[in-house]
C-alpha cells in the first residue's frame, strides 16, 4: 500500500520519476488494483443512489469489468500497433504505466461533490475536472512515449490516428446505409 501512495504522489507531481520507476519494475497486480480502484471511484462519483442495493452492486461490478476490459483492449491495441513498427512486446510495462496514468481520475469523485454546491462551486469543479482530463490524456500519451521510446508526437499519433480513422469509418458507414435506405425506398 505504501508503494501505491508513493506512486500516486509521483504520478501527480513528478510523472517522469514515476514512469522511470514503474518502467523498470512493472507490476500488473498493482496496476489491476489501480484500475479497479479508479473504476469504483468513478462509479460512486457519478452514480445516483436512489436505486436498490442489488442494482448498485451489479452496476459497480459491471463498471469494474468494463474498465478492466477496456484497459486490456486499449493496451493490446497499442502494443499491436507498436509491433507493426518493430517496437512491440512490451505489453506488461504498457499496462502498468497506462493504469497508473489513470490515477488522477480518482480526484473526480470529490470534485463531483463540489458540483452539488452549485453556482461557483459547479464552475470550479468543471474547470478542475477538465484540467484533470487533459492531464490524464497527457499521461496516457507519455506512458506510450516512455514504454516504446518514441517522441511525444509519435506517441500522440497512436491516439489520434485511430480516433480519426474510426470517426471517418463511422461517417462512411452512416453514409453507406443512408444511400442503401434511399435506394430501397425509391
Amino acid at each position: 500500500m505504501k508503494d501505491f501512495f508513493y506512486n500516486f504522489y509521483n504520478i501527480l507531481f513528478s510523472p517522469n520519476e514515476a514512469f522511470a520507476e514503474l518502467k523498470n519494475t512493472p507490476n500488473k497486480i498493482n496496476a489491476t488494483f489501480v484500475i479497479i480502484l479508479t473504476a469504483i471511484f468513478m462509479y460512486f462519483g457519478q452514480s445516483n443512489f436512489a436505486t436498490n442495493l442489488g442494482l448498485i452492486v451489479f452496476n459497480c461490478l459491471w463498471t469494474i469489468v468494463c474498465s478492466l476490459l477496456i484497459w486490456f483492449i486499449f493496451c493490446l491495441f497499442v502494443d499491436f500497433v507498436a509491433g507493426i513498427f518493430s517496437h512491440g512486446g512490451k505489453l506488461k510495462t504498457l499496462m502498468c504505466l497506462v493504469a497508473y496514468s489513470g490515477l488522477p481520475w480518482l480526484l473526480l469523485a470529490p470534485l463531483n461533490l463540489l458540483k452539488d454546491i452549485g453556482g461557483l462551486g459547479y464552475f470550479v469543479a468543471i474547470c478542475l475536472q477538465t484540467v484533470i482530463a487533459f492531464y490524464v490524456l497527457y499521461l496516457y500519451i507519455k506512458s506510450v512515449k516512455e514504454v516504446y521510446d518514441l517522441s511525444f508526437l509519435k506517441a500522440f499519433a497512436f491516439f489520434s490516428i485511430p480516433l480519426f480513422g474510426s470517426f471517418f469509418a463511422l461517417l462512411w458507414t452512416i453514409g453507406f446505409f443512408s444511400k442503401m435506405i434511399y435506394i430501397f425506398s425509391v
